[in-house]
């Protein structure tokens, strides 16, 4: 099935690039603010959880977990559906105080996309 493939693509991809940020957070921090502030950033960002969050809610029925991942893929549509209300200029900003956070804590939020990634990875396969 399609929707798994693309679940367990987003799980590789998440827990490689938290992995790619342990190991080099300054890079990683770099890559995604050049990402965000091109033209594509903001409806990259927009369409990637729409489509993490159809695809969680259309497996859930079949994952370990029904509920949780039910509730993560809506949370990722109202993720996406937040972006552009939020708007460009505070996500910027909350980007900017993130990046000026200290390693300690891009660290520790790289280590929960781990085991974001791993969670996914364990619930559909």
């Amino acid at each position: 099935m399609l929707t798994y493939a693309i679940v367990i693509g987003f799980a590789i991809v998440i827990g490689v690039m938290c992995i790619y940020g342990l190991i080099f957070p300054e890079k990683l921090i770099k890559k995604v603010d050049a990402i965000w502030q091109g033209k594509s950033g903001m409806p990259i960002a927009i369409v990637v959880r729409l489509i993490l969050g159809l695809h969680l809610i259309a497996i859930a029925p079949f994952s370990k977990f029904p509920l949780a991942i039910k509730i993560l893929g809506y949370v990722a549509i109202i993720a996406a559906v937040a972006i552009p209300v939020i708007g460009k200029e505070r996500i910027d900003k909350l980007l900017k105080w993130f990046e000026q956070s200290g390693e300690t804590l891009i660290r520790a939020w790289l280590l929960a996309g781990i085991v974001f990634a791993g969670f996914l990875l364990y619930a559909v396969i």
